[in-house]
Protein backbone atom coordinates (compact mmCIF):
# COMPACT_ATOMS: atom_id res chain seq x y z
CA UNK A 1 0.00 0.00 0.00
CA UNK A 2 1.46 3.24 -1.21
CA UNK A 3 0.46 6.71 -2.89
CA UNK A 4 2.95 6.84 -5.09
CA UNK A 5 1.19 4.00 -8.56
CA UNK A 6 4.83 3.69 -9.28
CA UNK A 7 5.96 2.41 -6.69
CA UNK A 8 2.95 -0.36 -5.91
CA UNK A 9 3.15 -1.25 -9.63
CA UNK A 10 7.20 -1.67 -9.15
CA UNK A 11 7.01 -3.58 -5.65
CA UNK A 12 4.31 -5.32 -7.20
CA UNK A 13 6.53 -6.53 -10.32
CA UNK A 14 9.62 -7.41 -8.32
CA UNK A 15 7.67 -9.28 -5.71
CA UNK A 16 5.55 -11.51 -8.45
CA UNK A 17 9.06 -12.58 -9.63
CA UNK A 18 10.27 -13.77 -6.41
CA UNK A 19 7.16 -15.57 -6.09
CA UNK A 20 4.23 -13.93 -3.99
CA UNK A 21 1.05 -13.16 -5.00
CA UNK A 22 0.25 -9.76 -4.57
CA UNK A 23 -2.38 -7.48 -4.50
CA UNK A 24 -2.11 -3.55 -4.73
CA UNK A 25 -3.79 -0.52 -3.40
CA UNK A 26 -2.78 3.50 -3.76
CA UNK A 27 -4.93 4.27 -0.31
CA UNK A 28 -5.54 3.14 2.66
CA UNK A 29 -9.40 3.11 2.51
CA UNK A 30 -9.20 0.78 -0.57
CA UNK A 31 -6.48 -1.78 0.80
CA UNK A 32 -9.10 -1.73 4.42
CA UNK A 33 -12.10 -2.77 1.76
CA UNK A 34 -10.04 -4.94 -0.17
CA UNK A 35 -8.95 -6.61 3.37
CA UNK A 36 -12.65 -6.74 4.41
CA UNK A 37 -13.69 -8.60 0.78
CA UNK A 38 -10.78 -11.31 0.98
CA UNK A 39 -9.50 -11.61 4.26
CA UNK A 40 -8.35 -15.08 3.75
CA UNK A 41 -6.38 -14.83 1.24
CA UNK A 42 -3.59 -12.65 3.24
CA UNK A 43 -0.79 -13.30 4.53
CA UNK A 44 0.69 -10.04 5.06
CA UNK A 45 0.46 -6.12 4.71
CA UNK A 46 2.83 -4.29 3.36
CA UNK A 47 2.82 -0.35 3.90
CA UNK A 48 4.15 3.16 3.42
CA UNK A 49 4.26 5.70 6.49
CA UNK A 50 3.49 8.47 4.14
CA UNK A 51 0.10 8.54 2.85
CA UNK A 52 -2.25 11.41 2.54
CA UNK A 53 -5.54 11.12 4.45
CA UNK A 54 -4.72 8.49 6.59
CA UNK A 55 -0.98 7.38 7.30
CA UNK A 56 0.18 3.54 7.47
CA UNK A 57 0.52 3.86 11.44
CA UNK A 58 -3.09 4.80 11.07
CA UNK A 59 -3.83 1.99 8.45
CA UNK A 60 -2.19 -0.76 10.77
CA UNK A 61 -3.84 0.44 13.75
CA UNK A 62 -7.05 -0.05 11.86
CA UNK A 63 -5.32 -3.66 10.54
CA UNK A 64 -4.52 -4.65 13.61
CA UNK A 65 -8.22 -4.33 15.44
CA UNK A 66 -9.87 -5.87 12.53
CA UNK A 67 -7.08 -9.11 12.05
CA UNK A 68 -4.98 -9.21 14.35
CA UNK A 69 -2.95 -12.12 13.07
CA UNK A 70 -1.92 -10.29 10.30
CA UNK A 71 1.26 -9.30 10.14
CA UNK A 72 2.39 -5.77 8.46
CA UNK A 73 5.49 -4.23 7.62
CA UNK A 74 6.15 -0.53 7.78
CA UNK A 75 8.26 1.49 5.29
CA UNK A 76 9.26 4.49 6.33
CA UNK A 77 11.61 7.41 5.41
CA UNK A 78 11.94 8.72 9.02
CA UNK A 79 15.12 7.55 10.56
CA UNK A 80 16.11 5.14 13.12
CA UNK A 81 14.58 6.96 16.06
CA UNK A 82 11.43 6.80 14.50
CA UNK A 83 11.57 2.79 13.01
CA UNK A 84 12.10 1.94 17.02
CA UNK A 85 9.19 3.87 18.31
CA UNK A 86 7.20 2.38 15.71
CA UNK A 87 8.67 -1.06 16.15
CA UNK A 88 7.57 -1.33 19.87
CA UNK A 89 3.53 -1.69 18.00
CA UNK A 90 3.26 -5.62 18.61
CA UNK A 91 1.76 -5.98 14.87
CA UNK A 92 4.25 -4.20 12.86
CA UNK A 93 7.01 -7.30 12.56
CA UNK A 94 9.22 -5.16 10.83
CA UNK A 95 10.20 -2.07 9.54
CA UNK A 96 11.78 -1.03 6.69
CA UNK A 97 14.13 2.15 6.21
CA UNK A 98 14.52 3.81 3.16
CA UNK A 99 16.00 3.34 0.69
CA UNK A 100 17.09 -0.17 1.01
CA UNK A 101 18.10 -2.90 -1.53
CA UNK A 102 15.26 -5.07 -3.21
CA UNK A 103 16.81 -8.12 -1.41
CA UNK A 104 16.06 -6.63 2.02
CA UNK A 105 12.46 -6.40 1.68
CA UNK A 106 11.98 -9.89 0.12
CA UNK A 107 14.34 -11.44 3.27
CA UNK A 108 11.44 -9.21 5.29
CA UNK A 109 8.88 -10.57 3.81
CA UNK A 110 10.42 -14.23 4.19
CA UNK A 111 11.02 -13.60 7.71
CA UNK A 112 7.67 -12.56 8.79
CA UNK A 113 5.78 -14.85 6.98
CA UNK A 114 8.01 -17.81 8.51
CA UNK A 115 7.67 -16.26 11.87
CA UNK A 116 3.78 -16.37 11.59
CA UNK A 117 4.66 -20.17 10.48
CA UNK A 118 6.79 -21.25 13.76
CA UNK A 119 3.65 -19.14 16.17
CA UNK A 120 0.98 -20.87 14.72
CA UNK A 121 2.85 -24.41 14.81
CA UNK A 122 4.11 -23.54 18.23
CA UNK A 123 7.78 -23.45 17.62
Amino acid sequence: IDDERDITESGAALLEYAGYRITTCNRAVDALTELERARPAFDLVITDYTMPKMTGIQLADHVAAQYPDLPIILITGGGEHFAAEVASRPFIRQVLLKPFQRQKLINAIRQTLADGVSETLGG
